[in-house]
């Protein structure tokens, strides 16, 4: 199992740079208190367009937190922070803590599909099937399961497809992605929950 810190912002009008430049000290930081990757990462369709966020892997919940504290109690990091109180660059959401449940999460993959399902703790387990259904679908389909573990929505997992390419991802999508086997798995994952939101994000 990994753990995940996903730290998401909405650039200000003409603060788009300023942003990914604070965000990618941040990470510098991140990856020098221990952080096993780091990966800065912008919505580029559906879901928050526009928005960039890092996402951060941990092997577990104390290298997580241990990790985050070193972050937050380091001057450089303080000094960024009293930086954004005087010139804020963007609207901030998170830090969020996740864990993967299923598949192999890559982060720094070149493009993510992801969609988020509410969904009942007690579908979970029928979930995870489905979605390894979905990955005997192709070799070529890399797909992983993500929960919430400290996060306004608990009752949600997101399926993440992960692509090598913008053209890999709509290639695979037409595909796999519009068969009917995969329609299938698709019409029996409505039945366990529901499909809320969606979005494609891209590794900068």
């Amino acid at each position: 199992m990994s753990v995940f810190m996903l730290y998401s912002t909405s650039p200000l009008p003409g603060k788009r740079q300023l942003l990914e430049s604070r965000l990618r000290k941040a990470m510098s930081i991140a990856d020098r208190k221990g952080a096993k990757e780091t990966c800065l990462r912008m919505n580029r369709i559906g879901e928050n367009a526009g928005n960039l966020f890092i996402v951060a892997e941990f092997e577990g919940f104390q290298h997580a937190t241990t990790c985050m504290n070193a972050v937050w109690q380091d001057e450089e990091f303080k000094e960024m922070n009293v930086e954004r109180d005087k010139d804020p660059a963007g609207i901030p959401v998170g830090p969020l803590l996740l864990r993967d449940v299923c598949g192999k999460p890559k982060i720094s993959a070149p493009v993510h599909l992801a969609r988020t399902y509410r969904l009942p703790r007690a579908h979970l387990s029928k979930a995870i099937d489905l979605l390894d259904q979905v990955s005997s679908l192709s070799e070529e389909i890399s797909v992983c399961g993500v929960l919430p573990v400290l996060s306004p929505e608990m009752d949600t997992m997101v399926a993440v497809y992960q692509f090598e390419s913008m053209e890999d991802a709509g290639r695979l999508t037409d595909q796999v992605g519009m068969s009917s086997e995969f329609q299938q798995i698709v019409s029996q994952a409505s039945e366990l929950g529901t499909l809320i939101r969606a979005g494609l994000n891209v590794r900068l």
